[in-house]
């Protein structure tokens, strides 16, 4: 990609990391964990209560400290994930309740074997990079839905999995599954991220801080990801809304830096804005687009990398144009913008992230492959020019045959599975429809990289008595 699209001036960039060290030094950030605060006053910050103020010296030594580049290992090396090299990757989605499934017309609650069946689907499509606690069955109780997520996850896909929690309760026992996993396949690195949101506007719960006080020592990819919501938990404008989520996530690279210097650190964002007449986040909206532009910039500034971006997103409940329209804005401007990973771009979530469609899955595949084309540009050389052929087709020719063609077409053409190119029926029936069989033929016939019959059994072993216990 030649040129990005880009939101902001180069002094506006400045202009706002400017602010952001003084909103960091003057108003400070809440951390609600006396080991963070004691570790940050070690290092230079002010503490007053609860309130770490961080002077700029020692935020600017914490950027510095961050690695320009990060592997996301999976147990299939050759499904590795290196960041900070300008690609665009994609994700499943995160955390919705409900599913559609194949053939259905309602949704109902997410099952564990949805998530099993999902994770199989982002396994083999390649343009899943890395996978995410895909829904939330609905039969495993609350307290335990990161544990039985990650060791469902860990026995079926090759790829990185990224471990989201509601509460750090479980952190310890996370990271011995992802460990049994990654010893199970020889792995250099951890097989697994985890991470951090704070609550905004500038806010470090105990919770958060326990979190990374747990993975960051031990080398875990850590992300840090704000989403201030514009005119609710920011300034309505998305300059003050830039404002705060640099300040929480430049906050948590700080903190993260000191306990380990070097530590492998992701930038994140779902920053957007909220509907002043209903008071719910937008997520189809082209306020998230812009703060995805404009967060690339600052993590160019930074050199971290943008690790956990936003895009391929809807409000709408099902497949429809509307969900056709948000979904393509969002996540061809983030990609654009040069977001390298853009979570939640290939799970088919509809519905505000509360809901999870399988043939919606496919079709969101399908425009990722879409933009990958965008993403490639045009290749200018003399075989593509083809000046030689032109004159031999000469004026009123036609280049069918040409064996010039049968070379390119394919890689030059963007030749879909599911989109309709003639004439016929209802062309949004036509496409689910092929979704659907995608799907069932991917589920069929997939075979991913399993765990041994050790391995997996450790990981049953320890989840069947951490519940034990816990009950």
């Amino acid at each position: 990609m030649a040129q990005r699209w880009q939101v902001l001036q180069e002094q506006e960039v400045q202009h706002l990391h400017d602010a952001t060290l003084r909103l960091l030094s003057e108003t400070g950030v809440v951390f609600h964990s006396q080991t963070a605060l004691e570790l940050l006053r070690s290092h230079g910050a002010t503490v007053e209560g609860r309130t770490a103020h961080l002077p700029p010296r020692l935020v600017k030594w914490a950027v510095e400290a961050c690695p320009r580049e990060v592997v996301l290992h999976g147990r299939d090396p050759r499904r590795d994930v290196f960041l900070g090299r300008g690609a665009i990757h994609y994700t499943s989605c995160f955390g919705p309740i409900r599913v559609r499934g194949l053939g259905e017309a309602e949704t109902r609650p997410a099952t564990l074997d949805d998530l099993r069946r999902f994770t199989l689907l982002c396994d083999a499509l390649d343009n899943v990079a890395y996978c995410l606690f895909h829904v939330r069955p609905h039969e495993v109780p609350a307290q335990w839905h990161d544990v039985y997520c990650a060791a469902t996850m860990l026995q079926i896909t090759g790829k990185h999995i990224h471990f989201s929690q509601d509460t750090a309760a479980n952190t310890d026992l996370l990271i011995a599954l992802g460990e049994v996993a990654a010893a199970d396949a020889g792995c250099k690195g951890p097989v697994f991220s985890m991470g951090g949101c704070p609550s905004s506007p500038l806010v470090y719960t105990e919770d958060v801080c326990s979190k990374l006080l747990k993975a960051v020592p031990r080398g875990i990819p850590f992300l840090i990801v704000s989403g201030a919501m514009a005119g609710g938990t920011s300034p309505a404008t998305l300059a003050g809304t830039l404002l705060v989520q640099n300040a929480e996530v430049l906050a948590g690279v700080t903190l993260a830096q000191i306990v380990r210097p070097g530590a492998p650190l992701l930038y994140g964002a779902f920053s957007g804005g909220m509907d002043m007449r209903t008071g719910a986040f937008v997520m189809g909206g082209p306020e998230l687009a812009l703060m995805q532009a404009a967060t690339a910039q600052l993590c160019d500034l930074y050199g971290i990398p943008f690790g956990y971006g936003s895009g391929g997103w809807t409000d709408a409940q099902e497949p429809n144009v509307q969900a056709g329209l948000e979904k393509a804005c969002t996540l061809l401007a983030a990609a654009l913008s040069g977001a390298e990973v853009i979570h939640s771009a290939l799970g088919g979530m509809l519905g505000g992230a509360e809901i999870a469609d399988y043939a919606q899955m496919m079709v969101d595949d399908e425009l990722c492959s879409m933009v990958n084309r965008y993403l490639q540009g045009i290749q200018v050389s003399e075989d593509t020019l083809a000046l030689g052929l032109i004159r031999e087709a000469g004026p009123g020719g036609q280049f069918v045959d040409a064996t010039h063609t049968a070379r390119w077409f394919r890689r030059e053409h963007f030749l879909p599975r599911l989109l309709e190119r003639g004439p016929g029926g209802d062309p949004l029936a036509g496409i689910l429809a092929r979704a659907e069989e995608r799907a069932r033929t991917l589920l069929d016939t997939h075979r991913p990289m399993a765990l041994s019959q050790a391995a997996a059994a450790e990981i049953d072993r320890l989840v069947q008595h951490a519940v034990e216990r816990g009950a």
